[in-house]
């Protein structure tokens, strides 16, 4: 964790000059770096709230260590301490458990002398709290007793499904550090308990933008962006549940009012990109949304939607490079074949589905394709596709033609202020 006194603008370069590859990256380019932050500490016990990086580490570390056998097909979770970082929870359900085991014929001594529901799921409460020892070790190799004499505690929150009436439960414990590395240990000192447990120090997640220079990395000092802290999400409300937001907690429904209580005295055309976390298709993806003051109102404009959130520089100015870069499947040849045909050519879209390329060797022919045609189908595509996004997306369509031979194309587009996507020059 940092600290006023310990700024990671002092540490932060020395970290990602030792663990990046200085070859992989090109003059100019950003990477975002999180870190927990406090003011002032005085207690140095940490906090954790278990979310999706959470689980996943003890996911990645069931794998490496036990094989993929242990681990479900989406990668997502494991079985031997049931950590889910897709649902972002333990599984807590006996028969669940057991099914594990049996169906996918593994070592494990769980449940082995075990005669009662109510032992069964005492075994699953001992192994959930091996996962979180576990996480500990993992994720804090280096931890200490103690730090300028102040005893240090780690407080976990963590969810359990039960399914049922039970549904889940959120969880916490405190555990102190007995030994250090190479024989590091913890032990529980209090929980499993319902009863929040957290520590005084007022640590919170938050994070920066590094600018790499060809030699050396620096902090990007742009005030025109901000990356939002878990005491952001936590002043929101209900984005505060997980630290994100998703299809059921919308971002425009509250980035506008964080935006009003920030910058109060905001000026006309003023303008903020908000880099926030979102969950989408069991995953946390960096997005980062444009928002402009006009007539006394954040207006957002376009928005990108990255694994890795991308900046581009224009005029000077880093902002977001909201480009989604996309090449056709299999799949999407047939829907665009078929929206073709309702749309009456027949011909072009029947061929499309049976060769799974645009056909550009015969102009003037039925079956042949204009770069005007394949615009206007692809624009229908991503309406039905990503029927979200508003003007100013971008998109790099990467599709199959047949000029003689078949040839790999790239396509520039953007959605115009009608809603309609267009050559982008």
């Amino acid at each position: 964790m940092f600290t006023a006194a310990q700024a990671p603008s002092n540490y932060v370069p020395n970290i990602l000059a030792d663990t990046l590859n200085p070859d992989d990256y090109q003059s100019g380019d950003l990477v975002l770096v999180t870190y927990n932050y406090a003011e002032e500490v005085n207690d140095p016990s940490v906090n954790v709230t278990m979310s999706e990086d959470e689980y996943q580490s003890l996911v990645d570390y069931t794998e490496t260590t036990r094989g993929g056998d242990w681990i479900d097909s989406f990668g997502t979770l494991e079985y031997y301490y049931g950590s889910n970082s897709y649902f972002r929870n333990f599984d807590g359900r006996i028969n669940r458990r057991k099914g594990y085991i049996e169906d996918n014929a593994l070592n494990d001594d769980l449940f082995d002398g075990s005669t009662t529901p109510e032992e069964d799921s005492l075994r699953i409460e001992e192994r959930i709290q091996d996962g979180i020892v576990k996480f500990l070790e993992i994720n804090y190799p280096n931890a200490t007793p103690e730090v300028n004499g102040t005893d240090k505690f780690f407080f976990i929150e963590y969810n359990v499904f039960y399914g049922g009436d039970a549904g889940s439960i959120d969880y916490f414990v405190k555990y102190q550090v007995e030994n250090t590395a190479p024989n590091l240990s913890f032990t529980l000192v209090t929980g499993p308990t319902q009863d929040v447990l957290k520590s005084s120090a007022p640590a919170i997640k938050t994070g920066a933008y590094y600018a790499f220079d060809g030699t050396e990395w620096s902090e990007e000092n742009n005030s025109d962006y901000y990356y939002l802290s878990s005491a952001d999400y936590n002043a929101m409300g209900a984005p505060g549940q997980y630290d994100n937001f998703s299809s059921s907690v919308l971002p425009a429904d509250y980035l506008p009012e964080l935006l009003n209580q920030k910058y109060p005295y905001a000026l006309e055309e003023d303008q903020k990109i908000l880099i926030y976390k979102y969950f989408s298709s069991g995953e946390v993806q960096i997005r980062g949304d444009l928002y402009t003051f006009t007539s006394g109102n954040w207006e957002v404009y376009g928005s990108v939607i990255k694994e890795q959130l991308q900046f581009a520089k224009e005029e000077g100015v880093w902002v977001p490079d909201n480009t989604i870069a996309y090449t056709l499947t299999g799949e999407d040849y047939q829907q665009i074949g078929n929206i073709a045909i309702e749309n009456g050519d027949v011909a072009r879209g029947e061929n499309l589905q049976s060769f799974g390329n645009f056909y550009q060797n015969f102009p003037g022919g039925d079956t042949h394709w204009t770069d005007e045609q394949i615009v206007a189908v692809l624009d229908q595509f991503l309406k039905i596709k990503y029927p979200d996004l508003g003007p100013g997306q971008k998109f790099t369509i990467t599709y199959v033609a047949y000029t003689g031979s078949a040839v790999e194309l790239q396509m520039n587009l953007i959605q115009n202020e009608e809603g309609n996507y267009v050559i982008n020059e």
